[in-house]
This record gives structure tokens, C-alpha cells and sequence, in this order.
């Protein structure tokens, strides 16, 4: 929250005067840049979502990781670019904005359904998704619409901000073992207290699952019938000369 609310005052300038269309499409950073994002949207992502979506073809996770980081990485900036062009453009070219515009929205809804039932580790993938939108949203920013830092060193500060907030609420960490039982030394005191409380509090809740468990378990023993002999009275059979006593078992 901070880092946004710090790019209003070190980030891009607000622009008074309209957008140049025939200026930005005559530039050759914007086109380069700008032909790199589509044919990376359309030669790339969208085989890719074919693949992974409609064939029973099996990938690797890394390979599935690396391929719907990208795709929704670079259609979330080119909706992002798209949108802005909507109020500059015209004519044909309005109606081809439109097209890519609702192609990359799209695939970014169907590349989040993918990402929730193919990618198990969210906590890794979506930090470093924003972390990456963040970025290639600043690139392009500087390239395609020549945006005005007020000041650089600050803004480029404030990516790094974004970037630490994001690091700390995914489940990444740089040094294996810093907030682990091995290392709570290294911990602060406050927050040692507050890990050896979940951790008793952890312990309690699975004591008191177990013994849930086995007074099901033991409540179900005693319910279940069995099977018991009873004697229907005896019944005295001669046969040869001798008495015998048959027994009826019932359960």
C-alpha cells in the first residue's frame, strides 16, 4: 500500500496534453516492444494453452509453471496497454485494439482456471506473477508511452518495495532455515513467543482430533452387534440309547 501510494509522487508525471497515436506507432522502441508482447501472446501463450487445456499431453511443473507465468504476465500488460488505447485509436485500428483487448482477457481468465488446477504451489507462483506484472508494466510504461519519472532513484526504490512485500508474504525464502525451530535463536523474542504459541496451540488441536478419533472409534465398537450363543431350551434327541443336547445359535 505504501509503494502505490509512493508512486504518485515518484512515479510517472500525469500527462495534460493527449497521446500522439501517429507519434507512439512511428516510434521504433514502441514497435519493437510492442511486436515482441503479441507475437510472445500469440505464438507462445496460446499454443501453450492449447496444450496444457485440450490434450492429454503431460508437462512438467517447472515446464507449466515457466509457460502460465508468462502467459498471464504478458496478456495482463497487454490488456493493461490495450485499455489505454481504446480512447486514442479509431477506424481499424480501434477495431483491432478491441480484438486484442478481449483475446488477452480471455486468456487471462482461462489461464487462472489453469493455474488453479495445474499449478500446486501458489504461494510461490502468484508473489513472483506480480512481482513480474509490476515490472514489465513499468518497461513498457517507459518504452511505449514515455512515461516522465520525477524521480528515478525513487521510483526504481519503490519496484524494490513492491518486490520485499511481495518476497515476504510468499512462502520463498532466500535463507532455508531463518524461521525454522533450528534457527529461533535468530528470531526476536516477541515473535519467538508468538511461534512457540502456535506451535502449542498446533499440538493441542491434534491431541484433541486423536482422542475425537478414538472415542468414534470406540463408540462404534460398543453400537456394533454381535453374535452371541443361546440356548432355546435343550431339546433331548435319543439316538442308540443316548441323550444328547442341541444348542440353537442365533446372533
Amino acid at each position: 500500500m505504501s509503494s502505490a501510494i509512493a508512486l504518485i509522487f515518484v512515479g510517472a508525471e500525469i500527462r495534460v496534453e493527449p497521446y500522439d497515436v501517429e507519434a507512439i506507432m512511428a516510434d521504433e522502441a514502441t514497435l519493437i516492444c510492442g511486436g515482441m508482447l503479441l507475437l510472445v501472446a500469440i505464438l507462445i501463450t496460446f499454443p501453450i494453452q492449447f496444450l496444457l487445456g485440450c490434450t492429454p499431453v503431460r508437462t512438467p511443473r517447472k515446464f507449466n509453471f515457466l509457460m502460465l507465468l508468462t502467459t498471464e504476465t504478458v496478456h495482463s500488460v497487454v490488456a493493461t496497454s490495450s485499455s489505454k488505447f481504446l480512447p486514442i485509436l479509431s477506424g481499424r485500428l480501434f477495431v483491432f485494439n478491441v480484438i486484442i483487448l478481449v483475446l488477452s482477457s480471455f486468456t487471462i481468465v482461462y489461464s487462472s482456471i489453469l493455474r488453479s488446477t495445474i499449478i500446486k504451489s501458489q504461494s510461490y507462483y502468484l508473489p513472483l506473477m506480480l512481482n513480474a506484472n509490476i515490472f514489465l508494466n513499468g518497461i513498457v510504461g517507459l518504452v511505449i508511452w514515455k512515461d516522465k519519472i520525477m524521480n528515478i532513484g525513487a521510483y526504481v526504490c519503490t519496484f524494490f518495495y513492491f518486490a520485499m512485500g511481495l518476497y515476504l508474504v510468499s512462502a520463498y525464502e532466500v535463507l532455508p532455515g531463518t524461521f525454522v525451530k533450528e534457527n529461533i535463536s535468530l528470531i526476536p523474542e516477541r515473535a519467538r513467543s508468538l511461534l512457540a504459541y502456535k506451535e502449542k496451540r498446533l499440538q493441542m488441536q491434534e491431541r484433541h482430533e486423536l482422542q475425537a478419533a478414538d472415542e468414534k472409534s470406540t463408540k462404534e465398537e460398543t453400537t456394533t452387534p454381535s453374535c452371541n450363543i443361546k440356548d432355546r431350551g435343550p431339546n433331548d434327541i435319543s439316538v442308540g440309547g443316548s441323550t444328547s443336547t442341541r444348542s440353537l445359535h442365533s446372533c
